[in-house]
């Protein structure tokens, strides 16, 4: 994961075009047979769950011990009666481990239900809905909960979901989290699986699907990638164990795949990388680097495979539905003080459709406008910088600022980056603040997107 993270963070500073990733096509006994291979990797003390809860049918439900009956009544109870305000939550031990490759959110300690949902929106830049489903994550017959702190349609924001776990010894423990949201996405399985994806830029895309151990922490199944072009060198920092080596290696390749199209799938679990090289080029020159690369893949250990046992490994067809979440408390009325519509493609029949604009600044960059709901919103065009220290994104100048009129067409021009951002677009109505960071949608490709409070 390290590696993979490493890769990320050289991605972010090249833009360049990708390519599609391979269609899924339902495979389940391939699955199947991964599946138990992986199972038998796994300790006894800490074994990811790799298989969905049989379902019983209930005029044929056999008797139950009581006190297993208790202990998930006593969970549920002791879960929700935390969402309710009562005692506390500690979290696990990951969030306490300073030699971990992921990133958390919350500090070490203790929380109230009150005092998380205020340490997420401070960490996380805005108010939220709270969601919450029940479901049984470790396969030990009772529920865990998975709480979601939703920002809602704001893009440019983050979601922020925690794993709870109860028992009578230890009480009720946050024992991991995750997020989606800026640029990523995750569905939470009602089979307990959990999948996680996103995009590093315009050549990088992938996804991650987890199990859950005893303890309800997420464990890693398997990642599967695709990547365009100059792109394409990086699966080396999942191939090699030395992150120096595979930089030096991969160097020698940027320049000569600069005009190439070629994608690769990557596929990567415990028994290694396996992966698909296609699109390759016509052209002598760039067709020679491109099988180099795939030589030099095969050379560290990666396996090449066919495009039909890409799909049979890369199919999660099979790992049930996504879950159903129940709001909880108070919820963002996405209609209260503003909606603003933001329209990032001239060429698109919506953006033709608006008519005369406003246009509030002009440039060599793409005209892009938006459209509020209500008068009295202040918004502004402002530059951001990566600041180093914090790693993130911050205003540095401000381009303009206006007060809004109801259903008033206004244009501006900003550069929309691939990888990283250049410009932010940010509504401000009393303490209500939201903002879009002006990046293209990598998840569905839309051109449209929308500010509320």
């Amino acid at each position: 994961m390290k590696n993979r993270l490493m890769a990320m963070c050289v991605l972010a500073a090249v833009m360049l075009a990708g390519c599609g990733s391979v269609e899924k096509a339902d495979t389940s006994e391939e699955k199947s047979d991964k599946k138990s291979a992986s199972q038998e990797k796994e300790t006894e003390d800490d074994t990811v769950r790799e298989e969905p809860p049989v379902t019983i049918d209930e005029e044929t439900e056999p008797e139950t011990d009581d006190a297993e009956n208790n202990g998930a009544d006593e969970a549920e109870t002791a879960l929700m009666s935390f969402l309710e305000g009562n005692g506390t939550a500690q979290t696990s031990d990951l969030f306490n481990d300073e030699e971990s490759d992921r990133y958390y959110c919350l500090d070490y300690g203790t929380y109230t239900y009150d005092e998380l949902r205020q340490a997420v929106e401070e960490t996380e830049g805005g108010r939220s809905s709270a969601k919450y489903a029940l479901l049984d994550l470790n396969n030990d017959s009772h529920k865990e909960l998975v709480l979601r702190f939703d920002a809602g349609a704001n893009t440019s924001l983050i979601n922020w979901i925690g794993i709870f776990h109860y028992t009578a010894q230890n009480g009720i423990i946050l024992e991991d989290e995750y997020s989606d949201g800026y640029r990523t996405y995750s569905t939470l399985y009602n089979t307990g699986f959990l999948e996680i994806g996103g995009s590093g830029g315009a050549g990088m895309h992938g996804h991650s699907l987890y199990g859950f151990n005893d303890n309800c922490q997420r464990e890693e199944i398997f990642y599967s990638g695709d990547l365009g072009s100059s792109f394409a060198p990086y699966m080396l920092y999942d191939i090699m164990d030395d992150n120096d080596e595979a930089y030096s290696i991969i160097s020698q390749f940027t320049d000569s795949l600069i005009d190439s199209r070629m994608c690769v799938n990557e596929y990567k679990d415990a028994d290694g990388v396996r992966f698909l090289a296609t699109e390759l080029s016509d052209d002598p020159t760039i067709n020679e680097s491109e099988n180099a690369l795939i030589d030099t893949f095969e050379k560290y250990g990666a396996v090449k495979v066919t495009e039909d046992e890409m799909l049979a490994l890369t199919n999660t067809s099979g790992y049930g539905e996504e879950v159903e979440w129940v709001n909880f408390g108070e919820q963002l009325n996405e209609s209260l003080s503003y909606n603003i519509k933001i329209y990032s493609d001239p060429n698109s029949d919506e953006y033709k459709a608006l008519g005369d604009a406003e246009v509030l600044n002009t440039g060599s960059d793409t005209d892009m406008r938006f459209v509020c709901d209500v008068d009295g919103v202040t918004v502004k065009l402002q530059k951001v910088e990566l600041e180093s220290e914090t790693m993130e994104f911050l205003p540095t100048e401000e381009i303009f600022s206006i007060t809004t009129e109801a259903d008033k067409v206004y244009q501006f021009n900003a550069f929309e980056g691939e990888t990283m951002p250049y410009y932010r677009l940010t509504a401000e109505s009393g303490e209500a603040i939201s903002y879009w960071d002006v990046l293209p949608d990598m998840r569905d490709g839309d051109t449209t997107f929308t500010l509320v409070p």
